[in-house]
């Protein structure tokens, strides 16, 4: 070994290969944050279609429902109300007077 003028004896470490591994680290960096947002926008995206298929599903219920009741009330009173008469709602209850204790 030949003198260098430097008196130390602390290491020489190269640094040169350095750089192509913290490219390499962003690299691998960029590559899982671009990952983790694309599972996160498929999460939000299977959210979204949950919320759009429940709320078509609890619609197209509320509408058969609707059309059994119309159906029901159809038949007992008439598509235009021609079976109405003063008795087809039954007798008026009237609830007896509360009397309260002292």
């Amino acid at each position: 070994m030949f003198f260098s003028g430097d008196s130390s004896t602390r290491k020489r470490v190269d640094l040169g290969g350095r750089s192509t591994k913290e490219r390499d680290r962003q690299k691998l960096l960029e590559q899982t944050r671009l990952e983790r947002n694309r599972r996160l926008w498929l999460r939000q995206q299977n959210s979204a279609a949950l919320k759009i298929q429940k709320c078509f599903r609890g619609r197209k219920v509320a509408a058969a429902e609707h059309s059994k009741v119309r159906e029901q009330f159809n038949r007992t009173y008439g598509k235009h109300c021609q079976n109405v008469d003063r008795f087809s709602f039954g007798p008026i209850q009237v609830s007896p007077p509360v009397t309260f204790f002292l």
